[in-house]
């Protein structure tokens, strides 16, 4: 005879209740025994996968958009330009907002080449400066201030 360890002998009673086994009493009626559970209605119940309500409506995620001409912000901020470039669409404005208490200016092209093509003056905290990017192409810019302060905006055409 081949004997049965008690973890196979637990798995073998668990698979015969499962199987069908009554939990009827020796000697009691078939009227007696207690009926099985009726089955939950599972027309009802929520579905595993999520799905939208007609009138939840569902992004969808579509393809990249190339740059717009929306305005862009950024910021002066401990003694930098965030982000110090930026990607904007011909047309585009950016506008800089000088959160440090120090004064700064945004001035086209280097400290020791300022280009001209555009210079905010001295930013006082709190003010801002504006500048529309018709022509494709890269600008640089730096505080005249800081000149160790420096960024770039590159426009796509």
């Amino acid at each position: 005879m081949k004997r049965i360890s008690g973890l196979n002998a637990a798995v073998i009673i668990g698979a015969a209740l499962v199987a069908g086994c009554s939990t009827q009493d020796v000697g009691q009626s078939p009227s007696a025994a207690q009926s099985p559970s009726p089955s939950p209605d599972l027309s009802t119940a929520p579905s595993a996968s999520p799905s939208a309500s007609p009138d939840v409506e569902v992004a969808t995620p579509g393809p990249t958009e190339p740059a717009s001409a929306d305005p862009v912000e950024a910021t002066i901020v401990n003694f930098a330009f965030m982000p110090s470039t930026i990607e904007v669409a011909s047309g585009s404005s950016v506008t800089w907002i000088n959160l440090d208490s120090a004064p700064h200016t945004v001035t086209s092209g280097s400290p020791d080449a300022p280009d001209g093509r555009f210079d905010s003056g001295l930013l006082e905290e709190g003010e801002t400066f504006e500048m529309t990017f018709d022509e494709a192409g890269t600008y640089e810019y730096f505080c005249d201030r800081h000149p160790r302060m420096r960024g770039q905006i590159t426009v796509s055409g």
